[in-house]
């Protein structure tokens, strides 16, 4: 009757229910906030190459040949597609902390979290999930939403569990609890209920993997990182967030703040794919067919105070500038990611590979140039430079104002996103001082050696400025994990510049920048794991780059004097040198070696680099001729460490192998990775095979 009606079902108890309870239960449902409600309240319709088994009857036959009218995305065997909402839970280890606890944990979450990760909507959460808090038992219709909160609070304490500044702190000690032991017992009771919120399949769903796998990526297990931020990504294809229309099942209007909270999660999810597939070394998850960025809408929680935008002379200024911004940054980084994979380089690499790279890593530069042409002047740091009454001090006491608050967060959105910018030079032009080419190739690979001149020039000054980040405004703050997973790879690339340019200013300065790093990390090595094991790892490899230094220049002057000596011996045997100053002996020319020695090859290049002297070499050198310069930024073959393995080919260079056994090091410190594995992104070398 009810399908011949045209109305959907409902269950007797529902129908039979006094008129004065259901006008009571229309007005708390009008009143309840949306957007955390999983099921019939999801934005958009189900998109995509394929239907599900029962939406392709669905679509033959129409909906009657379903029990459920939302039940279209399922597969057959399901035995209800909505929890039941009389039924009653708690929770199984915790007891609710005290709601005043909870909502300051919450706020210290958007305090601290929430201009990095924006995937909430901060008034309608707090509004939905408050209420919530001053229980302790729920429907099942709210285990999203209570899980949801948990985890903010459990996020929003690990933040501030090292800031004594906290106000929080005073408060949960007259609780007698404490910040971490509260974080711990809250994620450990998450954990307990993530296979009830996976079968829901709801927004939440979505939401509290994302934050797991985000905690779990810098705070304990990145095996469980890994997995949890590929929930989320099934999650969010089965509530269609790849889809950009908008529609609601039933042809309802779509609730404006969902949708955007489901544009704003939708985007997010993008960065955290490739992100993961970054440091991971590892395929993305998602289809590249819908990575594209959701435009988002502004709301009332992305407009900055009057006072901030008079003060900043920009209108237009709001709070999803950085976030638009970011996303845009790593659709850039992900593209470069898929290219580099399907180009599928070998070691030693091939000519038209090698071709292939200089190419996409070309493409890969031209489309960061475009992208740093749209950037507003407030994401920048010479903004903050300019107007210094407007940069946050490091350390705060007490709560901030509004106008306050807004300043610090710009402030530390333009120096992520400066930093974020950085990262990606440096994983882009990565490859070309990775490469190595038998000798035979030589004269090919001479062909892009501007290429591999500016690929060292852009990286060692993104390192540099990666170096110049101070973490002090970081401390409080998600972003600190991922300053000082930056602070890593930067130092690795400053390590080349003494090996390759011995005691010159390009070499000083680069030092300058690996002490920098070291000195930061040190300080914070008792509160942050990836802070003492960049500080223990960039400290070996530091001294093994200045005994190389060491060695080369001594070799370069040795040199120099036999062929001062032996004129006619200079005619007879190539150039060899570690560096574009100076270089070490290198390996008979039958051996693979690395192409990156080009001055040995004929026809490479005329000039003789001792002509210019060690010292007076200016950083950065990409306005030198291409004569002048030849980038040799590893040292010589060899062997600094008895126990450190070298390829069998015995011309791989020192530092360049020291480099492979600290990357590796590190990606197994922090990440868990299989030692050699050739895909992880932590093998010097051997990464975009």
């Amino acid at each position: 009757m009810c399908v011949r009606a045209g109305v959907s079902c409902q269950a007797r108890d529902a129908v039979n229910a006094p008129r004065r309870k259901k006008r009571a239960a229309a007005r708390r449902q009008t009143g309840r906030p949306r957007h955390a409600v999983a099921g019939s309240d999801r934005p958009y319709e189900n998109h995509g190459a394929s239907s599900s088994a029962v939406g392709f009857a669905v679509n033959v036959f129409g909906q009657r040949a379903t029990l459920y009218s939302n039940d279209r995305t399922g597969i057959p065997g399901r035995a209800s597609p909505q929890p039941n909402a009389r039924a009653e839970w708690t929770l199984e280890k915790l007891s609710i902390p005290p709601p005043a606890v909870l909502e300051a944990a919450l706020q210290a979450y958007f305090d601290h979290m929430h201009w990095f990760i924006c995937i909430f909507h901060e008034p309608e959460f707090m509004q939905c999930v408050t209420p919530l808090l001053r229980q302790s038992t729920w429907n099942e219709r709210s285990r999203g939403r209570v899980i949801a909160a948990l985890t903010v609070a459990a996020l929003g304490l690990q933040c501030v569990v090292q800031d004594s500044r906290w106000p929080g702190h005073s408060l949960l000690a007259s609780f007698s609890l404490q910040a971490a032991s509260l974080r711990d017992d809250l994620i450990a009771e998450v954990r307990l209920h993530v296979l009830e919120l996976m079968d829901e399949c709801s927004l939440e769903t979505v939401h509290v993997s994302l934050l797991l796998g985000t905690y779990y990526i810098f705070h304990g297990s990145p095996g469980l990182a890994w997995n949890m931020l590929g929930v989320s990504v099934r999650s969010a294809y089965a509530l269609s967030m790849h889809c950009s229309a908008p529609g609601t099942p039933g042809g309802r209007r779509p609730d404006p703040i969902l949708s955007q909270v489901y544009r704003r999660t939708w985007n997010h999810i993008t960065v955290a794919d490739t992100y993961s597939a970054m440091i991971y070394g590892r395929p993305a998850s998602l289809d590249a067919a819908f990575c594209h960025l959701h435009e988002m809408a502004e709301l009332d929680d992305t407009r900055l105070p009057p006072t901030v935008s008079r003060l900043l002379q920009d209108p237009t200024a709001n709070r999803l500038m950085f976030h638009t911004q970011k996303y845009r940054l790593y659709e850039i980084i992900r593209t470069a990611l898929n290219r580099f994979r399907l180009i599928n380089l070998q070691t030693p690499v091939s000519p038209d590979s090698f071709a292939s790279l200089v190419d996409a890593i070309a493409d890969s530069r031209a489309s960061l140039d475009n992208w740093k042409t749209q950037l507003s002047p407030i994401l920048k740091g010479q903004y903050w430079r300019e107007h210094p009454a407007f940069v946050p001090t490091a350390n705060e006491n007490g709560p901030l104002s509004p106008e306050a608050r807004a300043f610090r967060h710009l402030f530390l959105q333009s120096q992520i996103l400066q930093l974020t910018y950085d990262s990606a030079v440096l994983f882009i032009n990565r490859p070309l001082l990775e490469y190595q080419a038998r000798p035979e190739f030589r004269a090919v690979v001479a062909e892009h050696l501007p290429a591999i001149r500016l690929s060292m020039d852009l990286s060692l000054k993104a390192a540099l400025r990666v170096s110049r980040v101070s973490p002090a405004h970081h401390e409080s703050e998600l972003s600190l994990a991922f300053v000082l997973m930056n602070f890593f790879t930067a130092g690795v690339i400053l390590c080349l510049a003494p090996t390759s340019w011995p005691f010159s200013k390009a070499a000083n300065e680069a030092k300058d920048g690996i002490l920098r790093i070291i000195r930061a990390s040190r300080n914070l090595r008792s509160r942050n794991k990836i802070a003492k094991h960049t500080e223990q790892l960039l400290t070996r490899l530091l001294k093994l780059s200045l005994r190389q230094e060491l060695e080369n220049a001594l070799n370069s002057n040795n040199s120099e004097s036999a062929s001062d000596t032996n004129p006619r011996e200079q005619d007879q045997v190539p150039s060899q040198h570690a560096s574009p100053l100076q270089q070490s002996p290198r390996p008979a020319p039958t051996e693979s070696c690395s192409s990156s020695t080009l001055k040995g090859y004929p026809g490479s290049s005329s000039a003789d680099p001792l002509a210019q002297p060690a010292g007076d070499v200016p950083f950065p050198m990409t306005d030198m001729p291409a004569g002048d310069l030849d980038i040799e930024p590893l040292g010589e073959a060899g062997n600094l460490n008895s126990g450190l393995e070298i390829s069998e080919s015995g011309c791989y260079h020192q530092i360049d192998s020291y480099m492979d056994e600290t990357m590796g090091a590190f990606g197994e410190m922090l990440f868990n990775l299989i030692p050699n594995d050739p895909y992880s992104a932590w093998n010097w070398g051997n990464n975009f095979r």
